[in-house]
């Protein structure tokens, strides 16, 4: 299915929100206290060997990716402009529960760098503008890195697509880095920039690689 685990939107009609206003009866969040954190441990495993490998978990749907999963990406983008009090509602209960979500990794699963994936860029712009993103997103994403960073985890931002209009936020939220560095974006210059304290993963043309 076009809709299953991790897809960007889902199968036209299959929306589970239809109407932003109605979130808070549409969507249901897991509840992360019921989960058996130790079952899911021993059954996947946390690396022991904590000194040469590290648990590196890449979170998919992030707090702007969500959106466009529950409602489709015309439709969240609709949203945003024409009912912006309650897609920030929305954006706001996504962010509480990464948050948490992501400390439960830390504690039970042993998380070492937690990845926050919300892919911002198409391969020519950005999704939304700057100016909305460090409006919407930034006050939040900087809370996620700083959930992170206080359980003593490595915060990396995933953002596909040509978002170096955006780099200069991710390093200023705090995060430690930045992948994949698709090669529509000004690499070189984004290196020579944040290189000192911000680390790039990836760089490869994935499309010509078909990886």
């Amino acid at each position: 299915s076009a809709d299953g685990p991790g897809m960007p939107a889902p199968t036209p009609g299959r929306e589970v929100l239809k109407d932003i206003a109605d979130w808070k009866n549409s969507v249901v969040f897991p509840d992360l206290d019921a989960v058996d954190w130790d079952f899911i441990a021993e059954k996947w495993g946390v690396l022991k060997d904590r000194d040469t490998i590290a648990n590196y978990y890449l979170i998919p749907q992030g707090i702007f990716e969500r959106t466009h999963a529950l409602m489709g990406f015309e439709q969240a983008l609709i949203a945003l402009y024409e009912e912006p009090e309650a897609y920030e509602e929305l954006v706001e209960a996504i962010t509480c529960y990464k948050i948490k979500l992501y400390q439960k990794l830390i504690d039970h699963m042993g998380a070492d760098v937690i990845a926050h994936s919300d892919d911002f860029g198409t391969q020519i712009s950005t999704f939304i503008s700057p100016a909305i993103f460090r409006k919407l997103f930034k006050p939040r994403l900087k809370r996620i890195a700083d959930a992170i960073h206080e359980k003593g985890c490595i915060a990396i931002m995933h953002s596909c697509g040509k978002v170096d209009a955006l780099v200069d936020d991710f390093a200023e939220c705090g995060f430690d880095g930045w992948e994949p560095c698709m090669v529509c974006n000004d690499l070189d210059s984004l290196v020579e920039k944040h290189g000192h304290h911000f680390s790039f993963s990836g760089g490869l043309n994935a499309q010509a690689l078909n990886v």
